[in-house]
């Protein structure tokens, strides 16, 4: 069994809603046959800076990290991993690209997610095959908000 669990440590613009981001990340893990806990925590770019400084050496700000706390030791544990996103780079991010935030944090938690799954982007062929995944749970996801207002 697959659980999204929503931790919010940042407000988010009143047009987001984290409902919409559980239901998205459960889809993804369900298609993917993933067994576990996935956290979600909805941070400010303070967060981010610290943890990437402390676990990447990097001591700036960025988007989205994924830790993954699968742990062949402990084979019982249900904690899949946490995706860290910041709310502040996600809405900066956004009107940058002249999206709105939601989209750009359902895009964030997609790539969190996809990294979880064990997709990375470090050559052009995985990146490649990330980009073509992100855009297909993206283009479901809007679909689906979509029907829901119909």
């Amino acid at each position: 069994m697959t659980r999204v669990r929503i931790e919010q440590e940042a407000p988010l613009p009143e047009a987001c809603d984290t409902i919409d981001l559980e239901f998205l990340l459960d889809s993804v893990l369900e298609d993917h046959c993933a067994e576990g806990t996935v956290t979600l925590v909805l941070a400010r770019d303070a967060t981010l800076r610290r943890l990437n400084g402390q676990f990447k050496g990097a001591f700036v700000p960025t988007d989205v990290l994924s830790f993954d706390l699968a742990d062949p030791v402990h084979p019982d544990c249900e904690d899949l991993g946490e995706i860290y996103i910041s709310v502040d780079r996600a809405a900066l991010q956004a009107r940058e690209g002249s999206r709105c935030v939601s989209e750009e944090l359902a895009w964030l938690a997609i790539h969190g997610t996809l990294h979880l799954l064990g997709y990375r982007h470090d050559c052009a062929r995985s990146g490649a095959s990330m980009r073509r995944k992100e855009r297909e749970y993206l283009a479901r996801h809007h679909a689906g908000i979509h029907m829901k207002g119909v």
